[in-house]
């Protein structure tokens, strides 16, 4: 019963990152290459690492635990800086968008439909991105709370850069 609940809810979620995607692949793409200008090498590096140590935690392929990193995971990881550096910008424009009133999965579904069926990844790299994403969005949602609130620009242009099709 839990198995088959399970599947159902990975095709539903498989529908809807296609969906999300194909209604507005290009808008994501361009808000995730101006955040990720903002993310050097040396910050992604530290954010796979911390991940690499949790993988264990997060749920890979037939929803068992993913193993442990090994010293191969840490020494040449399972996901380039390029696509870590994407896993962080969707979490800083997740942070923006919660901060803002707007729904975060916008920008988390989005990230898996990119490393699902754009990279064609398999779980444990999608856990990884995964775990990047959670703890960019939490760091930086702290940090925009204490700053100030939403401001307009900021909404306006998330807004306009998420996929709207059943976020909203």
């Amino acid at each position: 019963m839990i198995r088959e609940h399970s599947q159902r809810r990975r095709i539903f979620l498989g529908v809807v990152f296609v969906v999300a995607l194909g209604t507005s692949e290009a808008r994501p793409q361009q808000l995730i290459e101006e955040f990720g200008k903002l993310i050097p090498d040396s910050t992604v590096e530290k954010y796979r690492s911390d991940a690499l140590k949790l993988i264990h935690l997060a749920k890979c392929e037939d929803d068992k635990p993913c193993a442990p990193a090994s010293q191969k995971d840490i020494d040449h990881p399972p996901i380039s800086l390029q696509d870590g550096r994407a896993a962080l910008a969707f979490g800083i424009a997740a942070a923006w968008a919660e901060l803002c009133g707007l729904n975060s999965q916008r920008a988390f579904l989005p990230m898996i439909a990119y490393g699902k069926y754009k990279l064609k990844m398999r779980d444990r790299p999608l856990q990884i991105m995964s775990l990047m994403y959670g703890s960019m969005k939490t760091r930086q949602l702290i940090i925009y709370k204490k700053n100030a609130g939403c401001p307009a620009n900021v909404k306006e242009q998330i807004d306009a850069q998420l996929p709207k099709s059943g976020f909203e």
